[in-house]
């Protein structure tokens, strides 16, 4: 019993770490791989940051000017980063086009998002979000190709930004669920151990 137990905790741990980096068959930004004040630009294209890094992974998301990478990981993580907006609007395009979840973290200012069925925000508008703020949003969409972030320049920041199959359930952790994830893992252990030594013919204060 104990055996599977453990084996049910660690298969939890891997669910809830992996959905961050690997959500379900999708893929979640994070910007740490980029330099501090660095632009996004092609780097989640198979390209290049504005400083050079890179080559990054080839989602097929590339960025207009003016998405930065800056302190303030949404995990409170000291070398993680989200993306600030250093522009009125930014735009982000899917090469192949997108349907299905769409997740964020929104940081500071409020943010406003406009989906659209051609490049560069052009076409037809298909679905949009917005926040003031401080906040976790998502929605599933029909087909995209284009997405125009709109928010307070220096001020607005996004983290994972995720994408995900059609109807799948949230797949960023908030921190609250870490926290509490660490906290049942660290009661059934505790209440193993105690199972444990009364097994053995300990005598266990209750």
């Amino acid at each position: 019993m104990r055996r599977y137990a453990l084996r049910f905790l660690l298969v939890a741990v891997f669910t809830v770490v992996n959905a961050k980096a690997d959500p379900l068959g999708g893929f979640s930004l994070s910007f740490n791989e980029l330099q501090f004040g660095e632009d996004v630009l092609e780097y989640y294209n198979g390209g290049f940051g504005g400083a050079g890094s890179g080559p990054g992974p080839a989602f097929g998301l590339s960025f207009t000017p003016g998405l930065i990478a800056v302190e303030g990981d949404v995990y409170g993580d000291p070398d993680g980063k989200a993306a600030e907006l250093d522009a009125p609007e930014v735009i982000m395009n899917v090469s192949g086009g997108f349907s299905g979840l769409v997740q964020f973290y929104v940081l500071g200012g409020p943010i406003d998002v406009a989906f659209y069925d051609e490049l560069d925000g052009l076409g037809n508008l298909v679905g949009t979000i917005s926040s003031p703020g401080s906040d976790v949003v998502n929605e599933t969409l029909t087909q995209f190709h284009s997405a125009v972030f709109s928010g307070t320049t220096g001020i607005t920041r996004i983290d994972q930004l995720t994408l995900g199959p059609p109807g799948g359930p949230l797949l960023v952790p908030e921190p609250s669920a870490l926290l509490l994830l660490a906290t049942g893992i660290g009661l059934v252990c505790i209440r193993l151990r105690r199972k444990g030594a009364v097994v053995r013919g300990q005598d266990v204060p209750r």
